[in-house]
């Protein structure tokens, strides 16, 4: 039994799942054979999540279910709160909030009365996403808390910053925007603090965007800025790209011509080299709107007007493009 489950778990563990199962289906017939319930439920466990972890959600439910029956009757809370997760984890992917909110509850119960902090921070996390999904705003707001409070009295950064990003986007939901820049400035202290480049990057950038909003354009600025330095740090073109057409965007809206002109030149420059079709789109039509305001001393309105047409016709082919695509999986 230890040699197939060995095998199953190596196999398991570098995505050959159908293989994994096999031996799994092994330890489970040993494991009967013997009259184990504990390893017959370990068994049912492994093959429920590898059935999961290929997809085959229907097969996984079914052995989940048979491990929820054992642990039942055994008195196997753990086993019990390791079954439930895995429903739980199945119904999500399938976008059966309410089935997958009934065992999270489950798993937060037994988490809570066993004291498994790493179990309840998961449950706390999911039950927040389920409820976002779900559009109860309100009730995940309340999840995503208990997590950020729970992930700072362990310490887990990560798991901090996940919560954040968790309220982030509940908060815009609710059109609370002040909410929104207090959460990502949260998240962004903490991911400076642990050196992640790529994401201080993407919170610098979310936080221009939220001051933007708040007409606060000085501070976009200095965030739009920071994000752009990193991007170029990175070689990130695409997030550099955007980057510009945001500072551009800023800068026509504060009056400031020739600076706004010399982010969308650039972020135009970038996008054509790469195939940025619809950044392309942006960064020409920002160039357009910039003619309409009568500017007549960065170009000739010629060149503007070429400019329009150039991203009127881009546009076209890009929602053409759009549908023909939808066409092919209907």
């Amino acid at each position: 039994m230890q040699a197939s489950l060995a095998l199953g778990e190596c196999h398991k563990s570098i995505n050959r799942f159908e293989i994994a199962i096999e031996y799994f289906g092994k330890v489970l017939e040993i494991a009967k054979e013997l009259g184990d319930k504990h390893e017959e439920a370990q068994a049912l466990l492994l093959l429920g999540d590898s059935h999961r972890s290929n997809e085959n959600f229907k097969e996984a439910i079914a052995y989940f279910d048979e491990v929820l029956k054992i642990a039942k009757e055994q008195g196997n809370k753990h086993q019990e709160m390791q079954a439930s997760l895995g429903l739980a984890d199945c119904h999500s992917s399938n976008k059966q909030l309410e089935s997958a909110i009934e065992y999270f509850d489950k798993v937060l119960e037994i988490a809570k009365e066993c004291g498994d902090k790493e179990r309840e921070a998961h449950a706390l996390k999911e039950l927040g996403d389920c409820h976002f999904s779900n559009q109860k705003i309100q009730t995940a707001i309340g999840y995503y808390e208990e997590a950020l409070q729970l992930a700072k009295q362990r310490e887990r950064k990560h798991e901090e910053t996940a919560a954040c990003i968790g309220l982030v986007n509940a908060y815009k939901s609710d059109n609370k925007n002040e909410k929104v820049i207090e959460y990502l400035e949260k998240a962004l202290e903490i991911v400076k603090e642990l050196g992640d480049k790529h994401n201080t990057a993407n919170f610098s950038f979310e936080l221009g965007v939220s001051y933007v909003s708040e007409s606060q354009f000085k501070t976009a600025i200095t965030y739009f800025e920071k994000a752009l330095e990193i991007d170029r740090e990175q070689q990130n073109s695409q997030r550099e790209t955007r980057a510009l057409l945001e500072l551009g965007r800023i800068y026509t809206l504060t009056n400031e011509i020739q600076l706004a002109y010399e982010h969308y030149n650039k972020a135009l420059e970038i996008a054509e080299e790469r195939g940025y079709e619809q950044e392309k789109v942006f960064a020409l039509r920002g160039l357009g709107n910039i003619h309409k305001l009568n500017i007549q001393d960065i170009t000739k309105n010629e060149q503007f007007e070429k400019a329009m047409n150039i991203a009127n016709n881009m546009e076209e082919n890009i929602a053409r493009r759009a549908l023909e695509n939808a066409g092919e999986f209907s």
